[in-house]
């Protein structure tokens, strides 16, 4: 029996790829679900790329990939395992972000109550040397009112 891209369209199954199709078959079927396909691939690499495509486009379930040689099969599942180490990667990466991030928080308040401390001891020392001017000040007028005193004396 030959294969009908409308009878896949209306009810895509993985058995109605079964059969023998020809180049141009899988050829019509990446046109149809604008899967990308080099015109210079041959048939076996078509096929391979058509069921990927129909599987990631989820026309097919997982399934169609029995379809592919087992080296195909394994790379998919390679890919998994990648996809899973990344998602690992992506998380510690993520993760030391974030206690990057805590500890720069960290230093900047500490930096802060630093900076706070050393303001009020600033604003205490000249506190200190305000009042030490004043009373250095009121003693100087002391000694000028004591010696006016004397002088009418």
């Amino acid at each position: 029996m030959s294969f009908i891209l409308r009878n896949f369209v209306e009810e895509p199954t993985v058995s109605k790829l079964e059969g023998d199709l020809k180049k141009q078959d899988w050829r019509q079927l990446a046109q149809k679900y604008n899967i990308v396909a080099s015109s210079s691939l041959v048939k076996k690499q078509l096929k391979d790329v058509v069921i990927k495509g129909l599987v990631s486009n989820q026309v097919l379930s997982e399934e169609a990939y029995r379809l592919l040689p087992q080296a195909i099969r394994y790379e998919k599942d390679s890919s998994e395992d990648d996809d899973s180490e990344m998602l690992k990667l992506d998380q510690e990466r993520i993760n030391l972000e974030r206690e990057k991030l805590e500890l720069r928080k960290k230093e900047l308040e500490a930096r802060e109550r630093e900076s706070a401390r050393e303001l009020e001891a600033r604003e205490r020392e000249s506190a200190r040397e305000l009042e030490d001017r004043e009373r250095e000040r009121k003693h100087q007028l002391e000694l000028a009112k004591l010696s006016q005193n004397i002088k009418t004396i």
